[in-house]
């Protein structure tokens, strides 16, 4: 089992503030990495969609940039195609990942919601369908198999239709708030409009031509909760009236 700290900050209504994201940078790697490249090697991360990929910084991103990092080393990608008549992607084929929060989100209380976005260097779709979507269980799941299906449901965060991610060297900031119904529990990243991509002029051409992928990092809930940690280390500590706690907790 590995040891993680987490810091939470007691508000005046006594409830805790926090990122409930837990390995939102992509920094952490799972005890058992399964295959090079796989989403499951980043901890706390799995695919809700397709095959989605963990990029840790030791290698060329696997063909698809040059591009690194905004926070730390590591981060993600997630293929965004729209249908197409050659080229390597002769339908819809759309990836999601997914991470469980480490709490619960309290009903009726306004969360801060954000990730970075980036188009990957080989990619000549764009798209501004990229979003968040928060829910209590995981029964839009479309995780069996490459399929690459379409999840059709309302984001929680939604990039701004006609804002494509063009951006192939800085990393875009989507961020918005949301207000919970509440026992919202699962984050998922992906396009949920199926909003066909964008052509990026120049025209490309070739097997890659209608390809679309982003890299994904820096994923943030920010607001309060007020669940209790796992048994492990506490430790309090105040400043201008606000007291925070930082616990280790075990995760296997």
């Amino acid at each position: 089992m590995k040891r993680f700290a987490l810091l939470f900050c007691l508000t005046a209504s006594g409830a805790l503030a926090a990122n409930l994201v837990f390995n939102g940078s992509f920094e952490t790697r799972s005890t058992t990495p399964l295959v090079t490249q796989s989403l499951n090697s980043a901890a706390g991360w799995i695919s809700a969609g397709g095959s989605p990929d963990f990029f840790d910084g030791t290698g060329n991103n696997f063909g698809y940039g040059s591009q690194t990092a905004f926070d730390g080393v590591g981060f993600a990608g997630i293929l965004n195609s729209p249908p197409t008549i050659g080229g390597v992607n002769q339908t819809i084929q759309y990836e999601y990942l997914q991470t469980q929060l480490i709490c619960e989100l309290l009903p009726g209380r306004t969360y801060q919601l954000s990730l970075r976005v980036n188009l990957a260097d080989l990619a000549y779709r764009a798209s501004d369908g990229i979003g968040v979507y928060l829910s209590a269980d995981q029964s839009a799941n479309q995780p069996s198999g490459p399929s690459f299906l379409p999840i059709t449901l309302m984001p929680s965060l939604a990039n701004p239709t006609g804002n494509y991610i063009t951006e192939k060297t800085n990393w875009i900031l989507l961020q918005g708030t949301y207000t919970a119904v509440g026992g919202e529990r699962y984050l998922t990243i992906g396009n949920f409009t199926q909003h066909l991509a964008q052509a990026i002029p120049p025209p490309a051409s070739g097997p890659w031509a209608d390809f679309g992928y982003f890299f994904i990092d820096d994923v943030r809930v920010e607001g309060e909760v007020d669940c209790v940690p796992e048994p492990g280390s506490v430790f309090l500590f105040g400043s201008a009236g606000l007291v925070c706690i930082a616990w280790a907790r075990r995760r296997r």
